[in-house]
């Protein structure tokens, strides 16, 4: 019995029938001295189908039986089994950013694309719509296969014709933020990837990531002076004491001058 499996198809193993010893050197061979009369002889035979085996394709396998014995029926000495295959591959986004950054200074994001398989992934893009309050700096890919990137305003679209199945790609984004953004202000930003090939767990294909917004000079001295740190509260009262000290200091200067002059 042999067997030449298809373009897209692997082999993987196979349990011969009793009796049978089989080779995979050249396809896969199973030869045996003799098959009794009425005798079945029945084999198990698992294959991988490849990655790239576009959706909707028919893969046909034949096996053929051959014998030296004269065989007076040969029409049944092979046999066809076909297999429709579904191309299907999850396709999966991760961001990340600081978790704060001052009123004005840049913010750099981190985005990943993973296909974690079955299949390769078809026409994936990756996009991401800044917030307002943000501006778009640049995007630059910095491992994976090669994108193509383009951007429309504070808009980007990253894109690639096929992202192989266990494959990624990373890109590294930097906005620039509004010095005039409200001090505690959360500048949430979201990255999506979409695919023209079935995604079986679109759960993952879009990801968040949040940035609090603090004011230029949070944490410090507004103002400048005083003690470092100080709120204008505890400065007022820091003032209101400097004053009550300086007329005591004066009241008792005047006493000693009226005990003098006595």
């Amino acid at each position: 019995m042999s067997d030449v499996l298809p373009t897209g198809e692997t082999f993987v193993s196979v349990t011969p029938g009793t009796g049978f010893t089989c080779t995979t050197t050249s396809g896969l061979n199973c030869t045996s001295a003799v098959l009794a009369n009425q005798a079945t002889a029945t084999f198990q035979v698992v294959v991988a189908v490849s990655p790239s085996v576009p959706e909707g394709t028919t893969l046909s396998n034949t096996a053929t039986v051959t014998e030296t014995t004269t065989d007076p029926t040969a029409g049944n000495n092979s046999s066809t089994a076909s297999t429709l295959v579904h191309a299907q591959a999850d396709v999966a986004v991760t961001k990340t950013a600081p978790a704060t950054a001052t009123a004005g200074d840049d913010i750099t994001y981190t985005i990943t694309v993973a296909n974690k398989g079955l299949s390769d992934a078809q026409s994936v893009a990756v996009a991401d719509a800044l917030p307002p309050g943000l501006t778009l700096g640049s995007v630059a890919q910095t491992a994976g296969p090669t994108f193509t990137c383009s951007s429309t305003g504070n808009t980007f679209t990253c894109t690639v014709a096929t992202l192989t199945a266990g494959s990624s790609a990373a890109f590294q984004v930097v906005a620039h933020s509004s010095a005039s953004t409200p001090d505690g202000t959360s500048m949430s930003n979201t990255a999506t990837v979409t695919s023209t090939t079935t995604d079986p767990v679109p759960g993952n294909n879009s990801s968040t990531a949040t940035t609090v917004i603090l004011a230029s000079g949070t944490g410090g001295n507004p103002g400048g002076g005083g003690n470092p740190g100080a709120t204008p509260e505890l400065d007022s009262l820091l003032l209101f004491g400097s004053g009550i000290a300086g007329l005591a200091g004066y009241a008792r200067l005047r006493l000693r001058r009226r005990k003098r002059r006595a």
